[in-house]
């Protein structure tokens, strides 16, 4: 199965320079609730680990501050 989605990830702003940003995690609807942002923030998060020593998201909506 394959999955449309997007994620960037940055310094945040906000920091000394030692926290990564999540920025616009996305999946298409229809193939939400298969795994694919799970593995695609999974993956985030393992290639990230060597650059920064924490990962933030900022969000207004309730149900994307669940998802981590």
């Amino acid at each position: 199965m394959e999955f449309l989605q997007l994620c960037g990830l940055n310094r945040d702003p906000y920091s000394d320079g030692s926290i990564g940003r999540l920025r616009r995690l996305y999946v298409l609807k229809e193939f939400r609730h298969h795994g694919a942002g799970r593995r695609l923030v999974e993956t985030v998060i393992h290639k990230a680990s060597s650059h920064y020593s924490k990962l933030v998201l900022r969000t207004d909506n309730p149900k994307a501050a669940r998802f981590l």
